[in-house]
């Protein structure tokens, strides 16, 4: 380890030789890639563990909706709660 200032002239300490480009290895390919799915597993397992919706909305909103026929459909009729 060096201070930066340890150096008397700063441009005398340059690259001679410019290395290659690197290539990623099959080996960080698949660090990439698990990392990725290990946060998907995150995400999924989350939202399994943890409903989105609370199931008394659910149960609420069907209490409150009725399939009805409309011309050559099937519609959904919601009633407004008081």
């Amino acid at each position: 380890f060096g201070a930066a200032f340890s150096v008397e002239n700063v441009f005398e300490h340059m690259l001679e030789h410019i290395p290659g480009p690197y290539l990623p290895d099959v080996v960080d390919i698949m660090v990439l890639v698990g990392g990725i799915s290990g946060a998907v597993l995150v995400y999924l397992l989350a939202i399994r563990l943890v409903p989105l919706l609370a199931l008394w909305e659910v149960r609420q909103a069907l209490l409150l909706s009725r399939a009805i026929r409309y011309l050559r459909t099937e519609a959904t009729v919601v009633a407004k709660p008081e």
